[in-house]
């Protein structure tokens, strides 16, 4: 499965009604987590690695760490709302 693909999943899965934003969230760090370690396999540093998977300049990674950020958010959100 390409890059492309799974993150065609994840968008698939948090799109549904009934996806648990944690799950997906694990998904998709685990995901990124991928790409960083492929860069890290190419010869990449650590620090660059996460720098270029992270930014505008990979175009699956960004998105992945988008919507890392909004899935954290929704759970923040939702944790304030019913646990008070």
């Amino acid at each position: 499965m390409t890059d492309t693909e799974r993150l065609q999943e994840l968008e698939t899965l948090a799109k549904a009604a009934n996806a648990a934003p944690a799950e997906t969230l694990a998904k998709c760090d685990a995901l990124i987590e991928d790409l960083v370690k492929a860069r890290i396999a190419e010869g990449h540093d650590e620090l660059s690695a996460h720098r270029h998977v992270l930014s505008d300049a990979h175009p699956v990674g960004s998105k992945l760490y988008k919507l890392s950020t909004q899935l954290s958010e929704q759970i923040a959100y939702q944790d304030r709302i019913f646990l008070g």
